[in-house]
């Protein structure tokens, strides 16, 4: 009986085997290996193999299944991807506006991201690993597309906004007794707006969850993918260049919002504020639409490639080195002498995989049980091999590796060590733009022009670094720790000097500061926004419309608190709008050199071009022990699980570092808020934070979480001393390739894995029966 090896079209060759020892010599017998396994037609894998929609697969798209092409287009969706973290990253001001919201809610949406990663993480990385890795990718950009699409709809369901709705007309004056009319609503501080309340939360969280599930195929089912297609030194370049466009993706995103920002909320209205007011609401639903457009057409560029690329059955890198098979030949795992292989082709020429003899290892399925046909249809290399392999399988294996996993003590400790970092990255880049709008009191767009043009794109050089250091010198897992640790030694010194690199507060009339006018006071209470000055103006306590006194540098949180009546010469100087008559001014000159601009005083803080480089540097450091992290997980697990111990740790990160990270950071920023808005009977969003207080809570929350991890670091070190040498966890499994089996002539035993990836030897059946 004839074999038909994997990768073979039928009818092409077959493997024979000559047993010298047998009676004569003469008595030939042929061993089938695989039996129970498919035959692979060479017109059905040339199909299977071929780019293409369904039935259509054109002859242009020929050569288009290569790794190279899903390459570029893998960096490119996951650059797509990543966008929509800075694009949400940079609106996250103008979404606490437009929906009154504090960062705390904030950060709660933004955690939904995280849950619907997880609930679906779990199956891709385990069935997706086995299946159609790019249909996988495919349909998560159709679940982004659908989540995009949900995250417009609040604009259009729940218009017009209540910010959106005020007026310049109703600027709050302080109003005399006399000439307020108590009956007309529209004289008040404070105008109309339409009551929505908390009802568009479960459409953002249903489109989050949506676009969170979407993602999680991404960068679990690519490294992988990538790494059975390649040469074991060609793998971490690549793998870093996607992980690099992932991470430069935020850099447009970021480019994107500030772009929109500058359009106003409803693009068929004009608005009456000006992109620099505080009240501006820009274009924030119209980038969601763009991006779920790039979504669509990146999920139908997924789907025309197969399940395996033609170069899949290419070499792979040895199961072990010479030494380990000449120690398991010693141990008796010698084969019987004068058993040889011979190739008899008939029409096409076999190659093979290995570069000598003693690189073929072929598995064979009826001789042993310590052979199972789960781990046949392993080493299966056809189209539909993986599939196979998941549809064979049971969810009991499914529970082996992950007890398995779980009592890895390597493996738990880096992913703990992951999370501190991740923790750190994702609660900055979930406010930074708010940060720098807060702390250091500059316009959106600026914002969106340092985050996205400076800081984020110094994490994706870090992360090119990380693999260039990790090709040039070949860390092993001990020294990789080694290495990760001294770089977090710098990142913690520069988070130090955080506390030393922010803003004081600006001088808000009784909230930070006294009003520059002498004994106003009607209380013994320091700071207090109602005194004598304004104690008969009917001011609003909720309503942010700060005004400046340029000489004085102390900003009033409307005219009325600063107690500019309502027959205020109201004009335009310079373009800027002032105020006159305001009584709550020093006394100098004439009354109507008494006068307040529209908007916040400057803050004069000089620490913005020092704050830059240390958040750039910490940035890039953190990207440049990214790769070697990643590197000790998978030399840390066998080669079987690492797609699933990948998707397994990201659930991991996502539950102690992604979901938790916004939510802290968020209720950390809104301790430090001193003046809130009220909405709809409810607390609004956060119209003043204490920037002195908000710097110390951050600074002092990134020390202590990098302290945690270094106590994991300190685990990771001492497990890995102690734990098996990465050896037991072979980079490549050995894939023969049948193209060149007919240039081998195999003298040894046939080989196989055992459970501890080891080789060992495969008894012969003669002496089983």
């Amino acid at each position: 009986m004839t074999t038909q090896l994997p990768c073979v079209p039928s009818g092409s060759s077959r493997i024979v085997f000559h047993d010298s020892t047998s009676e004569g010599g003469n008595n030939k017998r042929e061993v089938e290996s695989f039996h129970s396994l498919v035959t692979i037609h060479s017109s059905e894998s040339e199909v299977e193999k071929s780019c293409g929609l369904w039935k259509w697969r054109p002859n242009c798209l020929r050569h288009a299944d290569s790794i190279r092409i899903f390459l570029i287009v893998a960096c490119l969706v996951s650059f797509a991807q990543s966008a929509l973290s800075g694009y949400y990253a940079s609106q996250v001001t103008t979404l606490e506006k437009r929906f009154a919201v504090g960062s705390s809610i904030i950060g709660v949406v933004n955690s939904f991201f995280e849950l619907g990663y997880i609930c679906f993480v779990v199956f891709v990385s385990y069935a997706g690993g086995r299946g159609h890795v790019p249909l996988y990718m495919a349909n998560g950009l159709f679940l982004m597309c659908l989540g995009t699409i949900l995250w417009t709809s609040p604009h259009f369901i729940f218009t017009p906004a209540p910010i959106t709705s005020r007026s310049v007309d109703t600027v709050p004056f302080c109003l005399p007794p006399d000439v307020i009319d108590r009956t007309n609503p529209q004289t008040l501080s404070t105008p109309p707006s339409v009551d929505a309340g908390y009802a568009f939360l479960p459409i953002l969280f249903i489109a989050q969850v949506l676009i969170g599930g979407g993602s999680s195929p991404i960068l679990t089912l690519a490294p992988p993918f990538i790494d059975d297609h390649v040469k074991p030194d060609r793998a971490p370049p690549m793998i870093a260049a996607q992980y690099a466009a992932a991470a430069m993706g935020p850099v447009f995103g970021f480019g994107l919002g500030g772009l929109l920002l500058r359009q106003p909320a409803d693009l068929g209205r004009p608005s009456p504020f000006k992109p620099t007011d505080p009240e501006w609401i820009g274009a924030w639903w119209l980038g969601f639409l763009i991006l779920g457009s790039i979504y669509l057409s990146g999920g139908f560029v997924l789907l025309c490639f197969p399940r395996h690329l033609h170069d899949y059955c290419k070499p792979r890198r040895k199961r072990a080195s010479n030494r380990e098979i000449q120690r398991n030949g010693s141990a008796g795992s010698v084969s019987r002498p004068g058993r040889q292989l011979q190739t008899v082709s008939t029409e096409g020429s076999l190659q093979t995989a290995a570069e000598d003899a003693s690189d073929v290892r072929i598995p064979w399925s009826g001789y042993s049980g310590s052979f199972s046909r789960e781990r046949q249809e392993h080493y299966l290399c056809s189209p539909n091999r993986r599939c196979k392999a998941f549809k064979s399988g049971n969810w009991t294996k499914f529970s082996n590796t992950l007890y398995s996993l779980f009592h890895n003590k390597v493996y738990i400790a880096v992913s703990l060590c992951i999370c501190s970092e991740m923790f750190l990255i994702i609660g900055f880049s979930s406010f930074l733009p708010k940060y720098l709008e807060m702390e250091y009191h500059i316009s959106k767009s600026l914002t969106s022009i340092i985050a996205g043009g400076l800081i984020i794109p110094s994490g994706a050089i870090g992360i090119l670094a990380g693999g260039l250091i990790l090709n040039r010198f070949k860390f092993r897992r001990a020294c990789a720790a080694r290495f990760i640790v001294f770089v977090n030694l710098i990142i913690a010194i520069l988070l130090s000097l955080f506390f030393f690199l922010g803003c004081h507060n600006p001088s808000i009339a009784g909230i930070t500061s006294d009003y520059p006018v002498r004994d106003v006071y009607t209380s013994s209470s320091k700071y207090s926004l109602q005194v004598k000055c304004n104690q008969n103006c009917p001011c609003s306590e909720n309503t942010w419309f700060p005004v400046c006194d340029r000489r004085t540098g102390v900003t009033f949180i409307s005219p009325c608190f600063a107690g500019c009546n309502v027959s205020s010469n109201t004009y335009a100087k310079n373009g800027e709008v002032v105020y006159q008559h305001c009584s709550c001014l020093p006394r100098e000159g004439k009354s109507e050199d008494r006068i307040v601009y529209r908007g916040e005083c400057p803050l004069d803080c000089a620490k913005l071009p020092f704050f830059i480089p240390a958040l750039v540097a910490c940035l890039f450091l953190t990207g440049v022990i990214q790769n070697p992290l990643i590197m000790v997980t998978m030399r840390s697990v066998d080669r079987s699980e690492r797609s699933f111990a990948l998707g397994l740790q990201f659930v991991i990160i996502r539950v102690l570092a992604y979901i938790p990270s916004p939510i802290v950071f968020g209720r950390v920023i809104d301790g430090a808020c001193r003046f809130w808005r009220h909405e709809f009977g409810r607390r609004g969003d956060c119209a003043f934070v204490d920037v002195r207080h908000l710097n110390i809570y951050l600074a002092g929350l990134s020390v202590v979480v990098k302290g945690c991890g270094f106590i994991f670091y300190f685990f990771l070190i001492y497990f890995i001393r102690t734990s098996p040498s990465e050896d037991a966890y072979p980079e490549r499994d050995t894939m023969v390739d049948p193209r060149n089996v007919e240039k081998q002539v195999v003298d040894p035993a046939p080989l196989t894995a055992g459970a501890d990836d080891s080789l060992q030897s495969v008894p012969d059946p003669a002496q089983q029966l």
